[in-house]
């Protein structure tokens, strides 16, 4: 049984759901890894839950091998959220101020907080509201203003919603495991924690997150999110197109794509045989590696091509010197980044998660690009002192969050800052 506060993380994907509890270390801060488990999601269609209760078994499943590993109940975990039904949109707010006082932490959240008092679309809440540039008075671009004097505080802040309709229907899902949400995440934003540099954020850059059924973009620029959306296409449809084509099974087709795909045709690869099982009385039919890979190349070229429409839409698609950086688990088709890299005539890295964050003991399949939300879901987690939760003295369920006062007194001995 665990004896120190743990962190518990849950990642809903289309095409796998996983759960992790993480320890934080007394002296250093960084989360070690305790326990993990994952399973293949059924009941999902391009991030959005489409069958709860298929949804619900799965979860149980990889809720069930992270308890087990770690010897400890998921009770409050932060869970993340996807899909094309999200958007971004721009709040600008601003709060009287006595003078005589200097500028606190409180005042920025109170103007933070009526920068979300803007009209939603019909049926959506608000996920995230995320400060950008402040500014006191006549001075404007402050990254912190705490400390400072003033008769004005304003903040632009990025409002990120979703649907109430896919949130319920995911909080039912998680709740139904007897855990407790402490936050939604857009999982783009968490795969942006756990990938992107300082250097990137602040200099302009585009996180590109391939999912099997949707494609998240994050745009980051001054060390603040711009726009956050996504377009309704992932590493499923790379194996549809070949399923389609090739009259094959899907799973034939997964199996093809990751033996001998490749978004930039290879032309030597004209002599390269392939035999596949397909319907019918035929049975098998044999082709060239290098057809294969022109049917994934114009797939590529249609992800890319409304990626683009997606930046022009956001504003940002001439602002970003330090290019895109692609993660996900279809991120990892070859040659991909060579392919986003001509069309965009940017600059563009495939991302894992990196050995210099402070998340230990993971193996080196959770640092490949599939998990990189995963370990970005601590590092937000371990942020938020409201999702640190004490290591029970026995094993039980929470069933009302109870444990809020005993947190912050714990905080400040286990995460440091």
């Amino acid at each position: 049984m665990l004896s120190a506060p743990s962190l518990s993380v849950i990642d809903i994907g289309t095409s796998k759901i996983c759960a992790m509890i993480a320890v934080p270390d007394a002296k250093s801060g960084d989360l070690n890894v305790a326990g993990w488990g994952e399973a293949h999601s059924h009941g999902l269609f391009q991030g959005s839950i489409m069958d709860i209760q298929a949804v619900e078994s799965d979860l149980a499943d990889a809720v069930q091998q992270a308890e087990g590993t770690a010897d400890h109940d998921i009770e409050i975990a932060c869970v993340s959220m996807a899909g094309t039904h999200v958007h971004t949109m721009l709040s600008h707010a601003e709060l009287e101020l006595n003078r005589s006082h200097a500028i606190t932490r409180a005042n920025m959240q109170q103007v933070l907080q009526k920068a979300r008092q803007i009209h939603l679309k019909e049926n959506h809440q608000i996920l995230h509201s995320l400060a950008g540039l402040w500014s006191v008075d006549d001075q404007r671009h402050i990254r912190n203003p705490i400390g400072m004097y003033g008769s004005t505080l304003g903040v632009d802040a990025r409002i990120i919603t979703g649907s109430s309709t896919a949130i319920s229907a995911l909080t039912q899902t998680v709740t139904a495991q007897g855990i407790n949400i402490g936050e939604l995440v857009l999982a783009s934003l968490a795969s942006a924690e756990a990938t992107l540099t300082s250097e990137e954020k602040q200099m302009g850059v585009a996180l590109v997150d391939i999912g099997a059924g949707i494609t998240d973009l994050v745009v980051v620029q001054q060390a603040n999110v711009q726009f956050a959306g996504s377009v309704p296409m992932g590493g499923n449809d790379f194996s549809h197109d070949l399923a389609s084509l090739l009259h094959c099974p899907q799973a034939v087709a997964e199996d093809l794509k990751c033996n001998y795909g490749s978004a930039v045709p290879i032309q030597e690869n004209h002599r390269t045989a392939i035999t596949a099982s397909v319907f019918g009385d035929q049975k098998e039919v044999t082709f060239s590696a290098r057809f294969l890979q022109q049917i994934l190349a114009t797939r590529a070229e249609q992800l890319w091509e409304q990626l683009d429409a997606l930046l022009r839409h956001s504003g940002f698609r001439h602002m970003l010197p330090a290019g895109l950086v692609l993660t996900g688990g279809a991120a990892q088709l070859s040659r991909l980044k060579e392919s986003c890299r001509t069309y965009f005539k940017l600059p563009v890295r495939t991302a894992s998660v990196p050995y210099t964050l402070p998340v230990r003991h993971l193996t080196t399949d959770l640092r490949s690009p599939a998990y990189a939300a995963l370990s970005g879901l601590l590092l937000w987690n371990a942020q938020n002192p409201d999702l640190l939760l004490p290591a029970p003295v026995e094993s039980h369920r929470l069933q009302q969050p109870t444990w809020r006062s005993a947190v912050r007194n714990l905080l400040a001995s286990f995460l440091p800052g």
